[in-house]
Formats: structure tokens, sequence, C-alpha cells
């Protein structure tokens, strides 16, 4: 559901009950003191009917392993490969849950997060993985060698406003002032723009790994460079059973450099 039509049943129902159940808090929302009580007595039937809904139904829902993601990642990092985990696992149905919200695993009964995290890889985390960030254009802008690119136009993306000072860093490499740069809010729009031949960007694993592979797109300084931030892949508290365990590993074939 999404945030509004949340909101709209917490007004129903608080219509329907007579009593606030929730209060505004900053830029969020708390339970009110009867909120909380009304939660804390509706706890264990809800619990209850949530486990006789798995043990009568769940058999047919057993081929599910559900995954959230934030929705730009979901779009130009996972969907392009999703058919190729389900053609490998035809048993196996990957429900994605988009959202930007950290949501709670356990409670809402959802087995695997994909979570970016602006900070290093976590050393010794199986399940921590970094990200590559470098510069991508079409071939055709590519055409004339690695150091021409970096005269055509730049597309810069507001969501990560330095990443070409960090690409310069870690490389040692001098970058010239750009003849023309077009600023994008949104690193949809910034791959938008790039695979329509707009200019040359920073792109980002794994969200530029279907435009690499499918060659719409080409890395002429390589592939290597890290990123500002990690991918970290979370479980829920329940044991994972083989088809979790396989898209754990497809992520992680994901998130490696393409």
């Amino acid at each position: 559901m999404t945030d509004s039509a949340v909101s709209h049943q917490l007004r129903k129902l608080e219509d329907h009950l007579r009593a606030p159940l929730v209060e505004r808090q900053g830029r969020g929302i708390r339970l009110t003191g009867a909120g909380r009580r009304y939660a804390d007595q509706l706890a264990a039937p809800l619990t209850e009917i949530a486990g006789l809904t798995e043990r009568l139904f769940g058999a047919s829902r057993g081929t599910g392993v559900t995954l959230t993601v934030g929705p730009v990642v979901a779009s130009l990092g996972l969907i392009p490969f999703v058919a190729g985990l389900e053609s490998d696992h035809p048993d196996l149905v990957l429900q994605l849950i988009t959202t930007t919200r950290l949501l709670d695993l356990d409670a809402m009964g959802i087995d695997l997060a994909l979570r970016y995290e602006r900070k290093p890889v976590t050393e010794g985390d199986p399940l921590s993985f970094p990200e590559y960030a470098f510069p991508v254009c079409t071939p055709e802008l590519a055409r004339h060698g690695a150091e021409q690119t970096l005269k055509q136009r730049r597309l810069l993306n507001a969501a990560h406003a330095d990443d070409w000072q960090r690409w310069v860093v870690a490389t040692g490499r001098e970058l010239a002032p750009a003849p023309r740069e077009m600023r994008l809010d949104t690193s949809e729009m910034v791959m938008n723009a790039a695979l329509r031949g707009m200019g040359v960007t920073i792109g980002r694993t794994p969200l530029v790994n279907d435009a690499l592979l499918n060659g719409q797109l080409v890395a002429p300084f390589g592939t290597a460079t890290p990123g500002e931030g990690s991918y970290r892949i979370v479980t829920s508290s329940r044991h994972p059973d083989d088809k979790v365990q396989a898209v754990i590993r497809w992520l992680g074939n994901l998130l490696g450099r393409p």
C-alpha cells in the first residue's frame, strides 16, 4: 500500500473508533496512548491470524521470496535480471517490495532487504558489497578514445553531487572543465540521458550493469573505481531456505563489478 492509502485507512479507523491513534512528531508520526494500548491488545490475535493463514495457505505461497529494495535500484539494477533468476530456478518467484523506507523484516514477514549505505563496505561481512562508480557513455561518444569522452557534455547527478570529484581523486586524473554540463535530479534521469547519448556521466553499480552488459553503454576507463557507498543484504531472523539462499547468491553476483 502507498503511504497515502495507509493514512486514509488510519483516518477511517480513527473515525470509526472516535479516538486519535497517532499524532505528528516532527516529520513523522507516533502512537498516542490509546493507539499504543490498542496495538498491544491486537498484537496477539493478529499474530495468531497470520500463523493460521500460513499453516492453511502457506504451501501454495511457498515458492515466493520477498525482497524490499529502493525503487531506483529495483528498476535499474534488479528487474533486468529477474527473468534470468526465475529461469535458473523455475520454482522460485521473486516478490519485490519497492520503498525508500527501512521496513521491519520480521514484523512484516519479509525475507530479505537490499540496502544502500553511504559508507565503505563492512570488512568481514559476506553480505556487504562495494559500489563501483566510473565514467560511462554510449559507444558512439567513445568512438574517438577514452580521453575524448571527457570533452563531451558532462551529466551531473544531483543525488551524488561529488561523483566526478571522487573519481578524479581515486584515479589521480586531471579533469578539465567540461564545455557543457547538465545537472539532473535523480539517478534514473541521469541514466536515461546517458542512454540517449546526451553526454558522459558517472555510472554506479549495479544500476549501470545491464546497460554495460547489453552494449548500450561503455566504460572507457574501466569499472574498477570504488564509489562512495556500499550495499548490504539484510536477512530476517528466520532461517533462510534454499530459495532465499538462491536469491542471496543472485544478489551477490549482481553486486560485483560488471
